[in-house]
């Protein structure tokens, strides 16, 4: 009876709380990469001040990265939805007035998701 109890947690742990991680640590490895990208159009922009480029230059990554965090079901609803908000505040800028806001709000966020993965992957 200790076996299959102990077997039981080991089980949980290896294919459980371990694949969990490994998702975690995908999403925020391409959320980087996400935030890499956005910083290399934006930096384009402050040259050509081309709104249409700037959306054009992030909007493949956009989408992949949109795919990849319906997918994650290892994350809680509630972070996914808040990382769907956060990356709408690159692409989903309208007035330019409110681009530098949107881009200092984005990583603010950004930086709030990554300790919440923390916080996941360390419990």
């Amino acid at each position: 009876a200790l076996g299959i109890i102990i077997g039981g947690f080991w089980g949980y742990r290896k294919f459980g709380w371990e694949k969990r991680c490994e998702h975690i640590i995908t999403l925020k490895s391409a959320l980087m990469s996400y935030k890499f990208q956005h910083n290399v159009s934006a930096a384009q922009f402050r040259i050509d001040n081309n709104l249409i480029q700037y959306k054009i230059r992030l909007l493949n990554d956009y989408n992949a990265l949109q795919k990849q965090i319906h997918l994650s079901y290892y994350i809680p609803k509630s972070t996914r939805d808040k990382m769907f908000r956060v990356i709408w505040l690159t692409i989903g800028n309208v007035k330019l007035e409110q681009i530098d806001k949107n881009w200092s709000d984005f990583e603010k966020e950004l930086e709030e998701i990554f300790r919440e993965f923390d916080k996941m992957v360390d419990a």
